[in-house]
């Protein structure tokens, strides 16, 4: 190791020590908290989306006899907020192959490299959002289980 050292500084780096160390010495990774957030949001995502099954399924919104109301008011609300989390992961997914086949996605679309988004970013956004959507829903649900109802004008 001593030898692959003092060649390297003798004929790559014009016998400076410190240059050759930053070269020859691996970087450690930045660490960063997304990768737990987005396990973590989209852990609340799926326990979430699988109350609201099951309570949407005890309620009895989907039977044939049921009322039409919910399901014709509430959903389409609720799916602009989904089809808005779904154009996130979608671009989320795209920085991510951009990234993998080395395509200059930010200088193709002019952004900053210091501010533009990466796909974590791109990702932990979406699985936020759609978290707390489903928390509405849930919270709705709830709501309406227990007979709150706003008042018709």
């Amino acid at each position: 190791m001593d030898d692959v050292e003092s060649i390297f500084t003798k004929h790559f780096a014009n016998n400076d020590r410190k240059k050759t160390m930053k070269f020859l010495r691996p970087q450690r990774q930045r660490e960063s908290h997304m990768v737990t957030f987005f396990g973590l949001f989209t852990g609340c995502f799926v326990s979430l989306f699988s109350v609201y099954a099951i309570l949407a399924h005890l309620s009895g919104i989907f039977r044939p006899n049921s009322e039409r109301s919910y399901v014709e008011t509430v959903y389409p609300i609720f799916s602009v907020f989904a089809l808005l989390s779904l154009h996130l992961f979608m671009y989320g997914c795209n920085l991510f192959l951009w990234k993998g086949t080395r395509i200059n996605y930010n200088f193709i679309f002019e952004f900053q490299p210091s501010t533009s988004l990466k796909y974590r970013d791109a990702f932990l956004i979406g699985t936020t959002f759609m978290t707390s959507v489903v928390a509405a829903m849930v919270i709705h649900l709830l709501l309406r289980a227990s007979g709150f109802s706003p008042e018709p004008c």
